[in-house]
């Protein structure tokens, strides 16, 4: 199972998808915590720049937190401790699945 931090999600698609120097991401420290960010994003003008939080614009804007993901890993602490988390799971998976297929 994997859980994202509260708001992350909201952050990080703020971040991949706003340039950097937009108001929302430089307004104050603690961006991961602005519990008002994904509100705002659904309130964003002009109207093609609105991103409600809802699972199909989620997956349609997926792919600018792919190509950004390593600027949201450098403003937001949270995504590179689930990177970090993500790759654990999986080292210990590839350790299992060896260590079966390896008959130890």
């Amino acid at each position: 199972m994997l859980c994202l931090p509260a708001q992350s999600s909201g952050t990080w698609l703020a971040v991949a998808t706003l340039p950097d120097e937009h108001a929302q991401l430089c307004a104050a420290p603690g961006l991961e915590c602005n519990t008002q960010l994904e509100t705002w994003l659904s309130e964003l003008a002009p109207k093609a720049h609105k991103i409600k939080k809802t699972q199909r614009e989620y997956r349609k804007h997926a792919p600018a937190i792919q190509e950004r993901w390593s600027d949201i890993k450098q403003r937001c602490r949270q995504a590179k401790r689930f990177e970090f988390d993500v790759r654990q799971v999986f080292e210990i998976a590839r350790l299992n699945i060896n260590a079966v297929t390896l008959g130890v």
